[in-house]
């Protein structure tokens, strides 16, 4: 590649490869992806102590046109073993709940009233093959309620769209999240409050995945909101959860009152075919958790402010 032309940025052009064998080396695994492009780095991540390989590995290409290559090539096999290529998820969006999770299904949401089904399948049929498309309509009044589930038959697919987050349809800008079901977004909640991905894998985007033995999540503000953790147990029971509505409830802990009315605003718009009691219990549970954070910022603040407070006087006295 010519050094006067800029390269696409890294994150685009890195995979992240899973199930190697332990017997996979650096120079083993560059020489079987190789095949489809220039490399500018290629790494079997390893026990920091042993030294041993922990069964994944990144390979960084030239061009995102080689990634696309690799990834229409699949299935791999290296030394033996078929691996599993998928492409890397950004730091920025390791800690969003089902970041890590395959899945064929997408939530695009900001459509607009004259955005219809021809407009999605146009778009999007450059990412891959499409199944479904289903525009959310109000049942009572057939109204669209301003989001859409695109599924396609590649899981690649919906990595590929959401590495780009906005998308232009229809001349209107829409945010497009993976779309997940109940069981997957049970599984993504075990992975944050595990301190793991949602594959059981601890990331560090710095260089790929964590060396160490504690996970990311394990370290960020989601170990003492035990109101946000509420919040997501409750998400996590209805029938499909909408990644945004459940990136809201997570992500958005700067303040609960605001986690609660984004949340309240969305739960009544987001959710596929919710029925009101659902709905019902979505808030109830939303406030509940407000509760127990303001009781446990409470906690804090006697412990740390009015106690204390209350000693001087005593001593002065």
């Amino acid at each position: 590649m010519s050094k006067d032309v800029p390269r696409e940025p890294e994150q685009l052009r890195k995979l992240f490869i899973g199930g190697l064998s332990f017997e996979t080396t650096d120079e083993s695994l560059r020489a079987h992806f190789e095949q489809w492009g220039s490399l500018t780095d290629c790494v079997v991540m390893r026990d920091p102590t042993s030294k041993r390989s922990r069964g994944f590995g990144f390979v960084t290409y030239s061009s995102v046109d080689e990634v696309d290559a690799a990834m229409s090539a699949r299935p791999h096999k290296v030394d033996g073993r078929v691996v599993e290529p998928k492409r890397a998820v950004s730091r920025e969006d390791s800690n969003r709940p089902g970041a890590h999770v395959t899945v064929k299904k997408i939530f695009v949401g900001g459509i607009k009233e004259d955005t219809e089904e021809s407009h999605l399948r146009d778009y999007f049929t450059q990412f891959g093959k499409i199944e479904v498309i289903d525009i959310m309509t109000d049942r009572n009044t057939g109204k669209k309620r301003g989001f859409a589930f695109v599924t396609f038959d590649d899981h690649d697919s919906v990595d590929r769209i959401v590495i780009q987050k906005y998308h232009t349809i229809n001349s209107h800008n829409c945010e497009v999240r993976k779309a997940l079901t109940r069981q997957e977004m049970q599984t993504a909640g075990m992975g944050m409050r595990g301190g793991r991905s949602s594959g059981g894998r601890p990331y560090d985007y710095d260089r790929g995945f964590n060396q160490g033995g504690r996970g990311r999540y394990g370290d960020g503000p989601y170990n003492c909101n035990g109101g946000v953790v509420v919040v997501v147990a409750a998400a996590a029971a209805m029938e499909v959860v909408p990644a945004v509505l459940v990136d809201i409830i997570m992500v958005e802990t700067g303040g609960i009152t605001k986690v609660t009315t984004r949340a309240v605003a969305e739960a009544a718009g987001a959710m596929e075919e919710m029925e009101v009691m659902k709905a019902t219990v979505m808030v109830t549970v939303v406030v509940v958790g407000a509760a127990v954070e303001l009781w446990w910022l409470w906690s804090w603040f006697k412990q740390w402010w009015i106690w204390p407070f209350i000693t001087i006087l005593k001593c002065e006295d």
